[in-house]
């Protein structure tokens, strides 16, 4: 039988509990954690900076993202400056596109060649996961969260696109 230790998978948690974000740091086979503006909300964060930096305080060994608010490009880019700040193993969230379909790609380029860790996030073709990829390429780590259940949903196996990653 397979053991998760043995697969080339990270799993990482989505919340903004700090007790559960706390408890899950516990679990060995937990690479890190992640959150955005809807479960922030959630769970009444009303000073955004001083939430990550207590997380990331609390948990410094492990990945963290923090998604930015935005949705005017050029403000992503101030703001995820803004959330690198806040510790090194802090990656900036960003949606591939904002809410008018405009790509971030060249935003992530430019901010992962300046050493800012990113988490590109809300990918849903096999497309965006290359363009992803490429953008991340030769500069600070980065990762390409696959919303695979999304791809399947639409007919695509997500397991022949994201083992190129």
């Amino acid at each position: 039988m397979t053991k998760l230790s043995d697969l080339k998978v990270k799993l990482f948690t989505d919340g903004a509990e700090k007790a559960q974000i706390l408890e899950m740091a516990k679990q060995s086979w937990i690479a890190g954690f992640t959150t955005n503006p809807s479960l922030l909300k959630k769970a009444s964060v009303s000073d955004y900076e001083a939430y990550g930096r207590d997380i990331v305080a609390a948990v410094p060994d492990r990945h963290i993202s923090f998604e930015v608010f935005s949705d005017d490009i050029p403000e992503m880019v101030a703001q995820g400056r803004t959330i690198a700040t806040w510790g090194k193993n802090v990656f900036v969230k960003l949606p591939v596109t904002n809410t008018r379909g405009e790509p971030l790609f060249d935003a992530v380029r430019s901010m992962s060649r300046d050493g800012i860790k990113i988490n590109l996030t809300a990918i849903f073709t096999s497309d965006q996961i290359s363009r992803g990829v490429e953008a991340l390429a030769g500069g600070a780590a980065g990762c390409v969260s696959v919303f695979a259940g999304r791809l399947g949903d639409v007919g695509i196996r997500s397991e022949e696109h994201t083992s190129e990653l």
